[in-house]
């Protein structure tokens, strides 16, 4: 019987589930989970490689290291200066200079931090940019709709424009999300997101008819203003939304050709945004033939 502090729980970005992996059986593949996780936080490979490197081995010089590494030298000096402008590795005074890494707590600390303090100061040099903009004289010009197509790469993007998508809503908005799209929808705030805008907007939620999807609708009913629905059977179809029979956003898998470094097939997360009439009209009929048979 092994202990509960012999595994690591680590949640996966393609379906949201969690896995668990023996410490000692593959380090190999812990060590390059550990590496894309850091890399989320702005840090380049090199610099993720360097760092975790002197958190497992203690102070070390640069030559040592850039051996270790199979790193160049003149490389591995810079990458040490630009840790230590981040404050995530600290030098010692004596010769020959050696490098020591800050606990991995206290780093993953600074690099937040540091993330949040530069959209805050994004954040402040927003007004200027719209007053400077505004000041720029523009060419007059006939405002006329136009079919516009846009596709959205990753999670961050594709939800940033499925909120945007439901705060325009004006009066309706469907939902259609097969059960493994539920999660994305929650941990991405959608879900809260939906049930502030409830009061002035009519909305319907359609997911698959299966123990996860029941457990969902029932959590959600109470914040969803016309209802939610099971569905029996679906295929292969994509996430959507349709707001005010006008606009439209699928959601879907795509999986590309290449493995990433532990041998598992690359799926992105993928949106395409369309206001092409035909194709909103065409999602709206379907959304009202799943309804139909729910």
């Amino acid at each position: 019987m092994k202990r509960q502090g012999d595994f690591i729980r680590t949640q996966s970005e393609e379906n949201g589930l969690w896995r668990f992996i023996r410490r000692d059986s593959d380090l190999n593949k812990q060590m390059i989970l550990l590496e894309e996780a850091l890399a989320k936080f702005g840090l380049s490979q090199n610099e993720v490689r360097i760092y975790i490197y002197l958190e497992r081995t203690g102070e070390k010089k640069a030559t040592e290291i850039a051996e270790a590494l199979s790193f160049h030298r003149t490389e591995t000096y810079r990458i040490l200066s630009t840790l230590e402008e981040k404050g995530l590795v600290c030098s010692t005074f004596e010769k020959p200079m050696k490098f020591v890494a800050v606990p991995l707590d206290k780093a993953v600390d600074l690099l937040i931090k540091t993330q949040k303090m530069r959209i805050s100061l994004l954040e402040k040099e927003k007004v200027d940019l719209i007053n400077l903009w505004l000041s720029i004289p523009k060419e007059k010009f006939q405002n006329s709709k136009k079919n516009v197509f846009q596709i959205l790469e990753g999670e961050p993007q594709v939800f940033l424009k499925a909120n945007e998508l439901l705060e325009k809503t004006c009066t309706e908005l469907l939902v259609f999300a097969p059960e493994e799209y539920l999660s994305k929808l929650y941990n991405n705030d959608f879900l809260e997101n939906l049930e502030l805008c409830s009061s002035r907007l009519c909305a319907t939620f359609l997911t698959e008819s299966s123990l996860k999807g029941e457990s969902f609708l029932s959590r959600i009913n109470g914040t969803i203003s016309k209802g939610v629905c099971g569905v029996e059977s679906i295929g292969k179809l994509p996430c959507f939304i349709v707001s005010d029979k006008q606009e439209l956003l699928t959601i879907f898998y795509c999986e590309d050709g290449a493995k990433d470094r532990i041998h598992r097939k690359k799926i992105r997360l993928v949106g395409h945004f369309t206001n092409c009439t035909a194709y909103v009209q065409a999602m709206f009929m379907l959304f009202s033939r799943l309804a139909e048979t729910s």
